[in-house]
């Protein structure tokens, strides 16, 4: 008998092991105190324990025809380390990303200058994808992930979803038409979402990305208008706290009264938030009220239960015989058919460790069953996988308490309380057990109808889980890693996007195909055979089609190790068939990926690469820390990191010029204030700092403007998008319309004069190249940026309008054109948030918000030009100015001093103001206008102004006066 002991005691040492040095590393992951690297090294310490086990599992879910995506937790750790690794160095001190992106919102808003200047800048379209189609080797197949689902009390067809990176969605319709409600500010995790029942235009938003540890929470937020805009509340949370927001729940019968539970504890409010009290401590992931009891409360940490008799003023820890140890998430249900019965749901590294059932209101408990394993792959539940403290949900049926619905992977139902399972779905389509996307982050019921919220989208079921019908279309929140686009074709382009795989996305067809399933990295497109296609798994397996997706082969280079989590690749950009690659070796390839070279050993993990045009031997790679060089194809390399802030910032991307391979940018991840953007124009011999008045966030990707004479330059943070050029001399915002979201990728088509951004959390954007002064706007419902925010348009010649503005939160809009604004019948002005229009004739180049508004005709009758709620028709340019005025300014440049001479037919003063490109007032002067017969004539005058105190760059000088109103550009050199 003692023999068998110790043999059962021997084989249950390795899980024991897996659990508790899980939990140390999980801990230590939710622990705001704890280092970056003291995680990274407990983890690889743990795992180096369970790695032979899970790598096994994981190469069979990566051969082809398995279907089988690769998650598990290796890889929800790798996706933890690529994204907060360069955010954190060199210190290793964990930070909250999204506050840091809330900080940097609020101060580029409450600037001014800068944001004044900034919205006139770019006119950013949707291009999806908000649809999708599996592809010949696509599985899990979909859209983009949803953490939480709630309804709208009066009305069933309204329903709310919160998105790890894609904020807020609406739906008015029941699914497959969603509008976003946070894009006016930093997209925002959202992890719980509160309707008061008696005011459904008061909505809360508990932000942050509970489910992982990407994105924490800035607290809750609260809008009194259904969205349109937002405020902060009480519970805020800074940068340094890291906390995760994981459910918001309201008293039923006191909307009033609300709670959060968090990483940090379970907070409460007895005021919607104008106050609140940290109830109880702990890293807490559900609560529950008892139904039909609002005094009882149920709220569970990691490990235990806790239980409220006071409407949760106070807890008390549940024992009787649950586990104390073993777990890494518990999820609770309840049931209005029997509010006595509590389910627990208790989710480890392993699987399922049990479900438990309460009959006497969470006082005393009873094991239901620990097998089969519903947490994991197998649809018999024979594997040991699962993600639990990533994806579980727990649902008991309304009508009847002896129904449970779990989610794991997948979603299993018991009709007998929890003692026998059925798997009622699978990630892989078709299949006969019925498809929802795989890891199941919420469950929820309205009225007798499913909802379930997973990697892939929203899904229901109106048959008790017998099949799923996808609700997702429309919802545009897939989270891109990187693309790439094809001039062939302006509309195609290749994603590789978090948890939904490879796609094809068509913005023309509004289709998304996906070919490839898992998470995927880098994707290029051949740009002389848009059917060619290279793409990767993360983890760097890189795959090539010839024909569009439908036959792939592994093209990954033999023995390569070491590769960064998205694995960088790039192609020669005038031989397709050569590309680069780097893991710890950098490879090249003369033949599309069927033979590779290895052209540099030990070079390190490499994360970027860019490839001269002009000059294709020229090539440059980077890894987080070193920068390297060839000008011989890779023959031979030379470090010229040189004088870079690698000992400060972490390296993400290069660029190089089309025009000079010697012209090079690199960008750096973290909070170094001034290290963000650095540029050679010597191939690396020399560095110089161009961060300018970028802010203080993450720079994760930059494009150079391909031809572009003046260098122009496109970079992506983790709130849009900054352009610059040599002209400009300094960094403009360029996200008019675009929301405030990651951005991670650019693809350039200069044929069509187009930019196009590809997001973490809101899918691609398109916009056009800068233009100092774009001739003419058409501004459509298809390319509207829907809510929020500032909107500015400007250009030489018309603006023509179409769009309703009669929802979100259009805090102000502006139209300015130099020769007329003429609005459809459709153009309505009336928004829910309120706001303000305000149309100008001055055009370009004229700073729009130094310009004042003019009187002009509206609709056949002269009325200001701020209106507001006004069916406008047409509005024309009304000018008094004489077209035959003129202004000349010489020298241009200028140097020490500007000649401003101009024919100025009044006898009244005019006022000479010089603005730089910010539109910033740098001189101003009051001169006398002419007289007597010098007026009548009216003749030249001329002023002198002094530059020499005036930084390079451009600047305008512009006249205001009686009979006068010009404006005129010129550059200071010296």
């Amino acid at each position: 008998m003692k023999r068998k002991i110790i043999i059962l005691i021997l084989l249950l040492l390795p899980a024991f092991y897996y659990e508790v040095h899980a939990q140390e590393y999980k801990k230590m992951m939710q622990d705001g105190n704890a280092n970056f690297y003291d995680i990274q090294k407990a983890f690889y310490k743990y795992w180096a324990k369970k790695e032979k086990q899970e790598k096994e599992l994981d190469k069979d879910r990566l051969k082809q025809g398995n279907g089988e995506e690769q998650e598990g937790e290796y890889f929800q750790f790798k996706r933890w380390e690529y994204f907060m690794g360069p955010r954190v160095y060199p210190s290793g001190k964990i930070i909250n990303p999204a506050a840091k992106a809330w900080e940097a919102w609020q101060t580029e808003r409450d600037n001014q200058s800068l944001n004044k200047s900034s919205s006139l800048n770019g006119a950013w379209t949707a291009v999806g994808p908000s649809t999708y189609t599996p592809g010949p080797h696509g599985y899990s197949g979909g859209i983009g992930r949803v953490n939480c689902i709630a309804f709208d009390p009066s009305n069933a067809s309204v329903i709310y979803v919160g998105c790890p990176d894609g904020g807020l969605w609406k739906t008015t319709v029941g699914g497959n038409s969603w509008t976003p409600l946070s894009d006016g500010i930093p997209i925002i995790g959202v992890s719980g979402i509160g309707i008061n029942p008696a005011n459904t235009s008061q909505i809360y938003i508990l932000t942050g990305d509970g489910d992982y540890t990407n994105v924490g929470s800035i607290g809750i937020l609260k809008s009194v208008n259904g969205g349109t805009s937002w405020n902060a509340t009480s519970l805020a949370f800074s940068a340094s706290t890291n906390v995760r927001g994981r459910k918001l729940l309201l008293d039923p019968t006191n909307p009033a009264i609300q709670f959060a539970a968090t990483s940090n504890g379970v907070y409460r409010t007895v005021d919607s938030w104008a106050t609140n009290t940290l109830v109880q401590t702990g890293n807490f992931w559900d609560i529950e009220f008892k139904p039909g009891d609002h005094n009882i409360v149920y709220a569970c940490n990691s490990t235990r239960l806790y239980r409220s008799i006071n409407n949760g003023a106070g807890f008390s820890l549940v024992g009787s015989v649950l586990p104390t140890t073993g777990s890494t998430r518990i999820c609770i249900g309840v049931t209005p058919a029997n509010s006595a019965y509590v389910y627990l749901l208790y989710g480890g590294t392993t699987g399922l460790v049990g479900l438990y059932r309460s009959t006497d209101s969470g006082v005393n408990f009873t094991l239901q069953s620990n097998t089969p394993n519903i947490l994991g792959y197998d649809s018999l539940g024979g594997d040991n996988s699962s993600q639990a403290d990533y994806d579980i949900s727990l649902g008991i049926d309304p009508a009847n308490a002896a129904i449970v619905y779990a989610g794991g992977i997948e979603v299993w139902k018991s009709t007998n309380s929890g003692v026998n399972w059925t798997c009622k779905s699978y990630w892989v389509e078709p299949n006969t057990t019925g498809y929802n996307h795989c890891d199941q982050h919420a469950f929820e019921f309205n009225g007798t109808t499913i909802y379930t919220g997973s990697d892939g989208g929203i899904y229901k079921s109106t048959n008790g889980c017998d099949d799923f019908i996808q609700l997702s279309n429309g919802l545009q929140n897939t989270q891109i890693y990187n693309f790439g686009g094809t001039p062939q074709n302006s509309n195609l382009f290749l994603i590789g996007c978090q948890d939904n795989g490879t796609g094809i996305v068509d913005g023309a067809a509004n289709t998304h195909t996906q070919i490839w399933g898992g998470d995927g990295a880098h994707s290029l497109i051949d740009y002389t055979n848009s059917n060619i296609l290279y793409y990767s798994n993360t983890g760097g397996n890189l795959l090539r089609s010839a024909d569009g997706g439908n036959n792939l082969s592994t093209i990954t280079p033999s023995g390569a190790t070491g590769g960064n989590w998205n694995t960088p690749f790039i192609m020669d950009p005038i031989t397709p068939t050569t590309l680069y690659t780097g893991f710890s070796n950098i490879y090249k390839t003369i033949n599309g990926g069927t033979s590779w070279s290895t052209v540099l050993t030990g070079a390190g993990t490499q994360i970027a690469f860019a490839v001269g045009t002009n000059t294709t031997n020229t090539v440059y790679a980077a890894s987080s820390s070193v920068v390297r060089k060839t000008i011989n194809g890779g023959t031979n390399w030379t470090n010229i990191t040189g004088t870079l802030p690698v000992g400060s910032a972490s390296i993400t991307f290069l660029a190089t010029s089309t025009i000079d391979a010697n012209k090079v940018w690199v960008t750096f991840s973290g909070y170094s204030a001034a290290n963000k953007v650095f540029y050679s124009s010597n191939g690396g011999t020399s560095w110089t700092n161009i961060t300018g008045a970028l802010p203080n966030i993450p720079a994760n990707c930059i494009a150079y403007e391909p031809g572009s004479p003046n260098d122009g330059i496109y970079v992506g943070t983790d709130v849009g998008i900054y352009y610059r050029n040599n002209d400009l001399g300094n960094w403009i915002a360029y996200k008019n319309g675009l929301p405030n979201v990651i951005v991670n990728d650019f693809y350039i088509n200069t044929d069509l004069n187009k930019v196009t951004a590809a997001t973490f959390g809101r899918g691609i954007w398109t916009s056009d190249l800068y233009s100092y002064c774009p001739v003419d706007l058409s501004l459509t419902p298809a390319n509207s940026p829907g809510s929020g925010g500032f909107q500015r348009y400007t250009c030489s010649g018309n603006i023509t309008g179409s769009r309703t503005y009669t929802t979100g939160g259009i805090v102000d809009v502006k139209y300015n054109a130099g020769t007329g604004i003429v609005f459809q019948p459709d153009f309505n002005f009336n928004p829910t948030g309120g706001g303000n229009f305000t149309a100008y004739i001055s055009g370009c180049p004229i700073p729009l918000f130094s310009a004042a508004p003019l009187s002009g005709v509206y609709d056949g009758t002269a009325v200001p030009w701020e209106m507001t709620n006004e069916p406008v028709k047409q509005l024309e340019k009304i000018s008094s100015v004489d077209e035959n005025n003129g202004i000349n300014v010489y020298p241009n440049p200028a140097n020490d001093v500007l000649n401003v001479s101009f024919k100025a037919p009044t006898s009244k003063p005019i006022l000479i103001e010089v603005r730089n490109n910010f539109g910033e007032i740098v001189y101003s002067q009051k001169v006398e206008g002419l007289q007597g017969n010098l007026l009548k004539a009216s003749a030249t005058k001329t002023v002198s102004i002094p530059t020499v105190s005036l930084a390079n760059g451009i600047y305008f000088v512009q006249l205001k006066g009686e009979g006068i109103s010009e404006t005129k550009k010129f550059s200071v050199v010296k």
